[in-house]
């Protein structure tokens, strides 16, 4: 694709520290071409809720480490590449890393550069990005996966464990809505009407959410799934849809390695690998 795209040679690259939506400090970075200017910030994925076999998020010095390599190292390897060699450039990054988990460079630092040069190539051609990445493919748009109901790791402060459900994420997926906008219109109604019955099951509850947004009652996990599907086939008989259940277990903060066992607090018991399974 080098060929088509015009004045898309990249002239700058330049990170800066921002903060998230959860008010932690995070990561932007701008690439600057003859054609064009973008960033492009990642999702910064929570340290609480982190799995041992997850990349290493940031290198040595945290958002600033990531910093400096950007608009030092990283920065003298980009210059002068056309916007459009994806491939190459992400080539880049594994080669100055020099390891499979991004032990060096960190994966929010490779994400968020590799973002902006995809960015700024669609820029470029005076594309959105989705147009850019599709190429000549058939365009269709993902699927709403929302976390109604939060728990597990997220809480962050062990003094949580025990107080609410030990899942990290309930999630919905609606099924057979026609649009985009339907699907967020039965998200919608789900969310709001879990709420309504969290206050029926739980009389604690006093409307609490996670830093997600997301429900937190003082429910195990079996009730918060049990109110999940009854908002669930209320909305779906309404609206003539389906949904499905989903859960995004966060078990690698249940897991205690003395005992050999998943500790479910808010349930009060442990379970082996196979029974958690």
């Amino acid at each position: 694709m080098g060929s088509d795209i015009l004045d898309s040679t990249i002239v700058d690259v330049h990170a800066r520290s921002i903060f998230d939506g959860c008010a932690r400090e995070s990561l932007e970075v701008v690439i600057t071409t003859n054609a064009a200017q973008v960033c492009a910030a990642p999702s910064y994925s929570d340290p609480r809720s982190s799995g041992k076999y997850e990349i290493r998020h940031f290198p040595d010095g945290g958002v600033q480490g990531s910093i400096d390599l950007i608009n030092s190292i990283i920065r003298e390897r980009l210059i002068g590449m056309q916007a459009d060699s994806q491939e190459e450039i992400d080539n880049i990054f594994l080669e100055i890393d020099g390891t499979e988990m991004f032990e060096n460079i960190g994966g929010n630092t490779a994400e968020v550069t590799s973002m902006a040069v995809a960015k700024a190539a669609a820029a470029s051609l005076d594309l959105p990005l989705y147009k850019y990445v599709s190429l000549n493919k058939e365009i269709g748009v993902p699927h709403q996966m929302p976390n109604i109901i939060g728990g597990g790791a997220t809480m962050g402060d062990k003094g949580w464990k025990g107080r609410t459900p030990d899942i990290q994420d309930h999630i919905i997926l609606p099924v057979g809505c026609k649009t985009t906008y339907e699907e967020m219109l039965c998200v919608s109604a789900v969310f709001h009407r879990t709420g309504i019955l969290l206050q029926n099951e739980d009389p604690n509850f006093t409307g609490g959410r996670d830093e997600e947004y997301c429900w937190l009652p003082g429910l195990d996990d079996i009730a918060c799934l049990d109110v999940l599907k009854q908002a669930c086939n209320e909305v779906a008989d309404e609206r003539g849809i389906a949904f499905r259940l989903g859960l995004d277990v966060g078990a690698a903060d249940l897991w205690d390695e003395e005992k050999g066992a998943y500790v479910y607090s808010k349930e009060g018991i442990m379970r082996t690998p196979n029974e958690h399974a």
